[in-house]
């Protein structure tokens, strides 16, 4: 079984020639770009046995199809209580609903925060990562999304705490920067 991740736009569209280079390391036609961007994502679909597909059409815009393969649910062990399972699972069943996400940027906070409230999640948003560090003391969350650089308590710091806390709680890192040397 596979998961199918579709991103679309309907801006200018990828020309033809340039698809075949796309998730090339350093090929851009941005200026200012670094050619970074897809091939990092394609290495990581790539590094967790999925594919990654594009097509495009000039000025109607661009699909992205992410296909990862499935775990299944007897892959994870049952916890000490030998009730519940990995909550990666039970996310997945869209019964987890408790997410935090942790980013010093506002539009994205408030992006993220519409989509997952309109599939019927429980959000609290949290600027930074002190403030996330309160919020994940104060309470247990399913899933944790976290901006890697932050101002003061950086991502990174927020995961090992996270993971001392709750260590079935799943976190999802994002950034917007291109190389790990850029996130230090």
């Amino acid at each position: 079984m596979w998961c199918e991740i579709v991103i679309a736009d309907t801006g200018t569209g990828i020309a033809q020639e340039y698809l075949d280079k796309i998730f090339d390391p350093f090929f851009t036609t941005k200026t200012g770009g670094s050619g970074l961007g897809l091939a990092i994502a394609y290495r990581i679909v790539e590094d967790h046995g999925g594919v990654i597909g594009v097509s495009s059409e000039p000025g109607k815009g661009t699909q992205f199809r992410i296909r990862l393969p499935m775990v299944e649910e007897s892959a994870y062990p049952v916890s000490n209580d030998g009730k519940s399972r990995n909550r990666a699972i039970r996310w997945y069943n869209h019964k987890m609903s408790k997410i935090l996400i942790v980013d010093d940027e506002q539009s994205m906070r408030d992006f993220l925060a519409i989509m997952l409230k309109k599939e019927g999640h429980e959000v609290v948003a949290a600027g930074n990562g002190g403030d996330a560090l309160k919020a994940v003391q104060a309470e247990i969350f399913d899933l944790v999304i976290t901006d890697v650089k932050m101002p003061g308590t950086d991502g990174i710091e927020v995961l090992k705490t996270i993971k001392d806390i709750s260590s079935e709680t799943v976190v999802i890192m994002i950034t917007a920067f291109a190389t790990a040397e850029n996130c230090r």
